[in-house]
């Protein structure tokens, strides 16, 4: 989107791309504050305080230093965010489309980073509600996995788009430089970055 935009208010230039790619991250950590206001007003909170504490939710957390760089990990913390506040306004409204918009939400903030998938356990507990029988909690529950096979797939048909089959073992020694997306014990992973 940043590139469709850059490329919109003139002629195609670079240093227009860069710039408009540079205001992701703060467009995703205003995405973010609105979010954390939207999940605030939800708990009762008058519109200022929640306001408030969005703005803290920013400016007081490392929100505000990836919001100022060119890291991603803003664009997944509002995704996961905001998946998790929809899928509660889903499970208080009984409606279906907020369920497929956390899913989708899901998705994108595992093409972000491939941990992220794991706060679907968190929007999956925010879209439970424990009235409802075990078929539509299942149902429920299953649109969010769909929606994180859906993200799944979008990455490796991207992976392939830009690296089609046989190109990567030609890099095969490049690649061992890089960290892997799940380093160590799985278990220990999952503790950090469940914490």
């Amino acid at each position: 989107p940043a590139i469709v935009a850059a490329d919109a208010t003139g002629p195609v230039r670079e240093e227009r791309r860069h710039f408009y790619f540079v205001l992701t991250s703060a467009a995703a950590a205003a995405l973010l504050a609105l979010a954390y206001a939207t999940w605030f007003r939800s708990r009762g909170l008058s519109e200022r305080l929640a306001v408030l504490w969005a703005g803290a939710g920013i400016l007081c957390t490392p929100s505000w230093f990836y919001g100022t760089s060119t890291f991603d990990d803003i664009l997944g913390t509002a995704a996961v965010v905001a998946a998790v506040v929809v899928a509660d306004a889903a499970r208080r409204s009984g409606r279906w489309m907020g369920t497929g918009w956390a899913a989708l939400l899901l998705g994108l903030a595992f093409n972000c980073k491939q941990p992220l998938a794991l706060f679907g356990l968190g929007a999956a507990g925010a879209l439970d509600d424990p009235g409802r029988g075990a078929r539509q909690r299942l149902l429920r529950a299953g649109w969010l996995i769909l929606g994180i096979c859906l993200g799944i797939a979008a990455y490796v048909a991207y992976d392939l788009y830009k690296f089609p089959p046989g190109t990567k073992d030609a890099h095969a020694a490049l690649l061992l430089d890089y960290t892997p997306a799940w380093p160590g014990n799985f278990m220990v992973a999952l503790l950090a970055i469940a914490l």
